[in-house]
């Protein structure tokens, strides 16, 4: 086995070997965790013709190599084999399964990878031009590797102390909810009552409490989010939100980080070791799973972030690209007022919300503060408005009357009149190509609705950027 291992180390860390693979950041992380040696991830050239099929079209269900035989050759690959993916067990998913089987199908998935990867070099270079851009989306491959392998440690003395918080105030609340005096009609009626049964909480509202504001036009009886937040007059209903919540922390956030949960994404090193993937997205932004390392709170919740620490004698950084889409968007569209005001940092959603309380006094009123209506203003009037939002909808957002709305929308698009030019261009385009491109070329197809449309050059774009950074 050390002959094996040690022979295929120095075929993988051949200087200027390509090594073609379908989702070859699974295949270059395997080796580099068995073999134990990082070089495999930097001294080869590594070519994923699953990344190539993204960039050829990147809508979804369409990437895996069955489709992908299925389209380029006629015929679904694993029907060639014996091997039933589908029934092998998980934790030893070859085990049942004989070794000539295996070496068949291993032997089909390259015969057919590196078939694969000619058919799609030609359409890439010579049907689409898109070669430049599918090397470059390559190229991060490495670093994602790299990081997941790193992985991410955690401070189980802040998880577990987290977790005795949090069922606390969690029992607290349920305490207090079993104590309303309305639940005795409940249970006299229906039996004992559980908080968290949405079944339960339904017949609690619409029978017991007697409220209408969870009837549905099909006559069920609905307790999500929006029709409890319209029911905060009564305690039981507050309650029920707040219950939601903490069980949403504790399963999104503080289970998964604790090493005595069932359901623990940690690994035997103490780190979390979370997957990166280039190739998900609809914009071409990276996404995360096991655990989705993106979507820790940072605003409501932000303690969630202290289970997560530096190694010993590191530490941790936030960075962000500052305005960056609005950036790619005086780019895109040349907009010379546009960039003129990022250069002099111009405050473009503090300019439109005075214009809007001079002209409306009531929305003012309504907001409280200028601070809170600029919020507004940046975040459903100018980039919206950039991204392709109709004036009617943000006015109904901005809850704006019409004779506020058109003079500032006509003084808006005539302030930026370059980007609405971009916009119209693009939107032609997309209706001629059944496609949009990036600034670097890379491409979404549709269907897609037109704010879409005009959304995805921006934001892949500016996904381009990072990505692009993070493996330079």
């Amino acid at each position: 086995m050390r002959k094996i291992s040690q022979a295929l180390l120095e075929l993988l860390t051949t200087p200027g070997l390509e090594i073609v693979a379908h989702n070859a950041k699974f295949e270059m992380e395997w080796f580099t965790v068995v073999l134990k040696d990082d070089s495999i991830l930097w001294l080869p050239t590594w070519v994923c013709t699953q990344v190539q099929a993204w960039m050829i079209d990147n809508r979804k269900g369409s990437q895996g190599l069955n489709d992908q035989c299925l389209l380029y050759f006629g015929f679904q690959l694993k029907s060639l084999s014996k091997v039933n993916r589908e029934n092998l067990d998980n934790q030893n998913r070859l085990a049942t399964t004989t070794l000539l089987d295996v070496l068949k199908y291993n032997g089909l998935d390259a015969k057919y990878t590196l078939s694969l990867y000619y058919a799609q070099q030609y359409d890439l270079s010579e049907l689409l031009g898109l070669v430049a851009p599918t090397l470059e989306r390559q190229r991060c491959l490495p670093t994602l590797v790299a990081a997941q392998i790193k992985g991410f440690p955690v401070n189980q003395t802040t998880v577990q102390s987290y977790r005795v918080s949090f069922e606390s105030n969690r029992k607290s609340i349920i305490d207090g909810i079993q104590a309303l005096p309305e639940i005795e009609q409940y249970r006299r009626r229906f039996g004992e009552f559980s908080p968290t049964s949405p079944d339960h909480q339904a017949k609690m509202l619409e029978y017991v409490f007697k409220r209408t504001e969870g009837k549905q036009k099909s006559g069920r009886y609905s307790t999500d989010a929006s029709a409890l937040e319209q029911m905060t007059d009564i305690p039981f209903a507050g309650a029920v939100l707040k219950l939601r919540g903490l069980d949403k922390m504790i399963s999104t956030y503080i289970a998964p980080l604790d090493i005595r949960s069932p359901d623990t994404v940690v690994f035997p090193d103490g780190c979390v070791h979370t997957t990166f993937n280039s190739t998900f997205t609809d914009t071409g932004r990276l996404s995360s799973d096991s655990p989705n390392m993106q979507n820790f709170p940072k605003r409501k919740n932000p303690e969630m972030r202290a289970m997560l620490v530096a190694p010993p004698g590191f530490a941790l950084v936030a960075a962000d690209y500052g305005q960056i889409e609005a950036r790619v968007i005086g780019c895109a569209a040349d907009d010379r007022f546009l960039i003129k005001s990022l250069w002099e940092e111009w405050d473009i959603h503090m300019y439109w919300a005075e214009r809007i309380a001079k002209l409306d006094p009531p929305t003012l009123a309504r907001y409280g503060t200028l601070a809170a209506l600029r919020s507004d203003i940046k975040n459903v009037m100018v980039f919206p408005a950039f991204y392709g939002a109709s004036m009617y909808s943000i006015a109904t957002y901005l809850r704006l009357k019409e004779s506020v709305v058109r003079p500032i929308f006509a003084e808006f698009w005539e302030m930026h009149k370059d980007v609405k030019v971009w916009q119209d261009r693009v939107r032609r385009s997309f209706d001629t190509h059944g496609y949009v491109e990036t600034l670097t070329g890379r491409r979404r197809y549709g269907p897609m609705p037109y704010n879409a449309v005009i959304n995805s050059p921006i934001q892949g774009s500016a996904s381009d950027i990072v990505v692009m950074r993070c493996s330079g």
